[in-house]
């Protein structure tokens, strides 16, 4: 009888302890991801989100008007930077390292580990074969190795935070590339069709293919609206 009430005793005791130890912690459960759902969200992105309105406003590039009439290449990176995804991959990176800064400079919590022996040979004094009990585990950090974690979570935290310059930084370099290459095609294409509009309005003329008429007057054709058609002679 006495062993009995020990036992349950030992098992109520185990049991307190463990959820008390459970509910210091909170385990990640991963959750699916939606594609559908994340397709949409793509495809409805545009320049005239007021989430980019805010983003370009906090970095002093928020005109009167929005979406503005004309894009220039300060806002188009600030819209580059605010969608492109290896930017956002990189702010994700720095949110997990300055989770990791925040929990390197707390102390590391007790636990409680339960033990279940069996003893072979037993002892005129026990109550039977099977003990029950626990173990609380309580580890020591001393100062040092403590400040050296949480300088190195800073350091990785720092490193995280420089990702993010670089990436905006790549999107930009890429996004001036094309901007660039952008503009000189238009301007390329706007001096062809002026010059091709000059050509337009020129007369043509040609001689006449004829060794007796050396002298002849050319034949034109004007390309004037309302000109005359000159014809030889």
């Amino acid at each position: 009888m006495s062993f009995a009430v020990e036992l349950s005793r030992s098992v109520a005791l185990a049991i307190a302890l463990a959820v008390l130890a459970g509910c210091a912690t909170k385990p990640y459960v991963a959750a699916p991801l939606d594609a559908a759902a994340v397709a949409a969200s793509v495809s409805q992105r545009g320049l005239s989100e007021p989430g980019l309105r805010d983003f370009m406003a906090r970095h002093g590039d928020a005109g009167a008007t929005w979406p503005p009439a004309r894009w220039d290449l300060a806002g188009l990176t600030l819209a580059a930077i605010y969608f492109h995804p290896d930017v956002a991959v990189a702010r994700a990176e720095w949110d997990v390292a300055r989770a990791a800064e925040t929990t390197a400079a707390r102390r590391l919590n007790p636990g409680v580990l339960p033990e279940i022996a069996y003893h072979s040979d037993q002892d005129p004094g026990e109550d039977g074969l099977w003990s029950l009990g626990f173990a609380i585990d309580i580890p020591l950090v001393t100062g040092d190795v403590r400040a050296a974690r949480m300088e190195r979570a800073r350091a990785l935290s720092e490193v995280a935070h420089l990702a993010i310059a670089a990436a905006a930084w790549r999107v930009r370099a890429r996004l001036r590339g094309r901007f660039v290459a952008a503009t000189a095609r238009n301007a390329r294409s706007r001096s062809s069709t002026k010059w091709r509009w000059r050509d337009a309005r020129r007369p043509r003329c040609s001689r006449p293919a004829m060794p007796w008429a050396r002298q002849a007057r050319p034949i034109c054709t004007g390309r004037e609206p309302g000109s005359a058609r000159l014809n030889w002679p």
